[in-house]
Parts: C-alpha cells; structure tokens; sequence
C-alpha cells in the first residue's frame, strides 16, 4: 500500500521530526508495515541524531540482528551528560 499525503497528520509527522534534546537513534524499516517509514526520520544535522534504515517487518524488528546490533552498540555509549539528564528529567 502506497503512503500518500493525504493518509499522514502533518503536524504529528512534524512532532516526530523534532528529536528531544540527548542523544536519539531512530530505527525504521520501509517495509515495516504497520508504522509509516516517512514518520520515523528525523533528518536532523545534530550530530547526536542518527536514523538507521534495516530490512523487515514491525514484528521482526525484536530478533532482526541488525536491530539488536544497533541497540546494542547505543547501550555500550558513555553515560548522557548532567545536562541531558536534566533535560529529560523536565
């Protein structure tokens, strides 16, 4: 099924377009079925967003290894500063 302007809530997409304010990773797949793809990018110049793209399904996603991978490189990270911590504390 083909996503057209007309089935996306342009003011929610714009919502999820703003990425809080620490460290955020987007993980979507085009051929997720169930979550439109165009909603999970952020498309942000912080160098601290990242939208990664991987095959499969919206179920898949829990045992895809290149999910897990991703998620799991994102928990080896540094602890967020006071600041974002802070931030996300609001």
């Amino acid at each position: 099924m083909e996503i057209t302007s007309e089935r996306i809530d342009r003011p929610l997409s714009a919502r999820l377009a703003t990425p809080p304010p620490v460290p955020t990773t987007s993980i979507y797949s085009r051929s997720d079925g169930v979550v439109a793809w165009q909603t999970c990018r952020h498309g942000s110049p912080r160098a601290d967003v990242e939208d990664i793209e991987v095959p499969g399904s919206h179920l898949g996603m829990a045992w895809n290894p290149a999910t897990l991978r991703i998620v799991a490189e994102r928990l080896a990270q540094p602890a967020a500063t006071a600041a974002a911590q802070a931030a996300v504390a609001m």
